[in-house]
């Protein structure tokens, strides 16, 4: 019995028939003790042994990790930045505003203007606070901190114009 070393994976079997682990794709019995303290994800395959990357080669796997981190904390963002829009204006709603403020400027009707434009900019304030939030999590230089990145919506609540639907079209002047 003795103890095996996935090549490519890294998974460590103990107390195993060695003679059922091709060394091709295990290394048998490998000397671990000086790699008691490196996280795995820092160990490499040399021939037969395995040891501590070097300070490039551990660049390289957190340089991945790090994008890795920022896709995934991007992605969060994003979906949260559209959960808590529609949560205050729908999709088909935001796409009628469009309309309705060209349509309101045609003919003049400032109330009604200006009713859309106070949800536009309030809108546009919130976008730009998810963009800079994506600014922060792609300038990050440590999965940490990448990992650490906190947002809050909610800070936007008290400014939203609580604007519905029906006040735009109660207003035609």
């Amino acid at each position: 019995m003795g103890n095996v070393l996935n090549r490519k994976t890294l998974e460590y079997l103990s107390s195993v028939n060695t003679p059922d682990y091709p060394e091709s794709e295990w290394i048998i019995n490998p000397d671990l003790e000086s790699l008691a303290t490196v996280p795995r994800q820092y160990w490499k395959v040399d021939g037969y042994s395995v040891r501590e990357m070097t300070s490039s080669e551990k660049k390289v796997v957190d340089d991945g990790s790090i994008a890795d981190w920022k896709k995934t904390r991007i992605s969060q963002l994003q979906n949260e930045f559209g959960r808590y829009i529609e949560n205050h204006y729908s999709t088909l709603d935001r796409v009628l505003l469009s309309s309705l403020l060209a349509n309101a400027h045609a003919a003049g009707a400032s109330k009604r203007s200006g009713l859309i434009e106070r949800i536009i900019s309030w809108v546009v304030e919130v976008y730009s606070y998810y963009i800079n939030m994506a600014k922060v999590i792609q300038n990050s230089s440590t999965t940490e901190s990448v990992r650490d990145a906190l947002w809050d919506f909610s800070v936007y609540d008290a400014s939203d114009p609580k604007i519905s639907m029906a006040d735009i079209f109660g207003e035609t002047k």
